[in-house]
């Protein structure tokens, strides 16, 4: 431990016992701060619904085998896809939404699990009905897309299907803000803040023991 360590700890431990009350107090004070402002936030709800791709080159398993190659390597041109205009503007004409496919964009996150050929659309609005219905319509509408760009067969059939394999749900319960964990985090801020507090008013009050200290320390 170095002098400026010893010294601090020398000063600060005194202190928290003579007041203690400080971070208590300052604890309680960052936590309903924080839980009083997360409570008057805009509640969000999330929706989910994710869509799994499978290409359809063949039933050897060499095809088998390509085709799940080939759609592992497109799953992030059909991320962008589902991100993009082409896909977002006939939802929001669908849906009747405010804005255009900029405004809509920025209320999905379209995500990947790895080493998956799925695509997960999650919506985020202010009402959970509405976010399932978002979520759905760009999945739909985003195989539709996808089965129009992609490839066909000699037969005219596509070379890649996708399917809803998870529906979107509208929630019951907000995602954010989360005020139980914001009240936590404020708790935790007020109690640094408290032992700072305890910590200046200790240099404050008693500089000489802790430089006293902090001297029979070094011998």
């Amino acid at each position: 431990m170095t002098t400026e360590q010893t010294l601090i700890a020398r000063t600060l431990i005194p202190a928290v016992r003579r007041l203690w009350w400080v971070i208590a107090v300052a604890t309680v004070i960052g936590g309903i701060a924080s839980a009083g402002w997360s409570s008057m936030q805009t509640p969000q709800y999330e929706s989910t619904a994710a869509v799994h791709f499978t290409a359809d080159d063949g039933a050897s398993a060499t095809a088998l085998s390509q085709g799940s190659t080939y759609t592992l390597a497109q799953m992030l041109t059909y991320a962008q896809l589902a991100e993009g205009s082409t896909v977002l503007t006939p939802v929001v004409e669908e849906l009747g939404l405010e804005g255009d496919a900029a405004d809509l964009a920025e209320q999905i996150e379209v995500t990947i699990p790895q080493d998956t050929a799925i695509l997960e659309v999650t919506a985020t609005t202010t009402d959970g009905e509405r976010s399932a219905e978002i979520a759905t319509a760009v999945s739909e509408q985003l195989i539709e897309q996808v089965q129009a760009v992609t490839p066909e067969t000699p037969e005219g059939d596509t070379t890649v299907s996708a399917e809803v394999i998870d529906e979107a749900v509208a929630p019951t319960v907000q995602s954010a803000p989360n005020t139980p964990r914001q009240a936590v985090i404020g708790m935790a801020g007020g109690a640094v803040v408290g032992l700072a507090i305890v910590l200046v008013i200790g240099l404050i009050r008693d500089p000489g023991s802790g430089a006293a200290n902090g001297r029979r320390a070094e011998r």
